[in-house]
């Protein structure tokens, strides 16, 4: 058969049930694509057994219809890929910086201030409880202030949450 004759076999077709070979054909598929389209549940086709005959044009459209669809869900879907690669390249960037800080010495972790503020209050606390035996020789007044004031310390520090500074005023008397 001719090109022509194969055209004018195609035209005089247009509104016709053409069979899953024929539509595989036509649109340059496999018999097994055609197939795999059939099975879609809104697929303009007919079945009797085995057999499938395809509404043509209609199923052309129907198909085309749904290629341009997903290409839209895809397309739109890119966009978000785009934001999630923009986030993920601009938190790798923030990382690189707090590692450059850290290595130069301008940044350092809540633990590891934590352990060093944990030391210096150590120190801090075993000299002030030190203070008190080394300052009885002006008297056991001041001996017993000196405690009392240093308990008061200790337990204003025990009392602080972290979050702010213990309130100086309210302790002074």
């Amino acid at each position: 058969m001719t090109t022509v004759a194969k055209l004018s076999a195609g035209v005089r077709s247009e509104r016709t049930e053409i069979s899953a070979s024929q539509a595989a054909e036509r649109l340059g598929l496999t018999a097994q694509a055609i197939g795999q389209w059939s099975a879609k549940p809104d697929a303009p086709v007919r079945r009797e057994g085995a057999r499938v005959f395809v509404r043509w044009p209609a199923f052309a459209r129907w198909r085309e219809a749904h290629l341009v669809e997903q290409a839209k869900r895809e397309a739109s879907t890119d966009g978000d890929f785009e934001q999630h690669r923009t986030r993920k390249m601009a938190a790798e960037a923030s990382l690189a910086e707090i590692t450059l800080a850290k290595e130069q010495g301008q940044l350092v972790s809540v633990d590891d201030y934590g352990e060093a503020l944990g030391r210096v209050l150590d120190v801090c606390m075993a000299r002030l409880r030190a203070l008190p035996p080394r300052m009885g020789h002006h008297g056991p007044d001041v001996e017993r202030d000196l405690e009392r004031e240093i308990e008061d310390i200790v337990n204003n520090l025990h009392s602080w949450d972290g979050d702010a500074l213990p309130d100086a005023e309210s302790n002074e008397t």
